[in-house]
């Protein structure tokens, strides 16, 4: 990867790394969400009460995205840049 999409993704994950994120019930499933807008990161329990599990780095990668499609005002780049 080249040097400047390395330095952008290490300054959203730095973001996600401290953005809040928390677990909510959604349609009788708990979903992982973000605090900010409560979209739905991912769901931990299906209706069923069966769970899924996630990586820290699973977690981390879909905050980023997350966070790079619905919070654009965070961007490093323009903000920061």
């Amino acid at each position: 990867m080249e040097r400047l999409a390395l330095s952008q993704l290490a300054a959203w994950e730095s973001i996600a790394n401290g953005w809040t994120v928390g677990a909510v019930i959604k349609a009788g499933s708990v979903h992982l969400v973000c605090g900010e807008d409560m979209a739905t990161l991912f769901v931990l329990t299906d209706k069923h009460k069966r769970s899924y599990r996630f990586t820290a780095a699973q977690v981390q990668a879909a905050t980023v995205a997350h966070l790079r499609d619905r919070h654009r005002e965070l961007d490093p780049d323009v903000n920061h840049g």
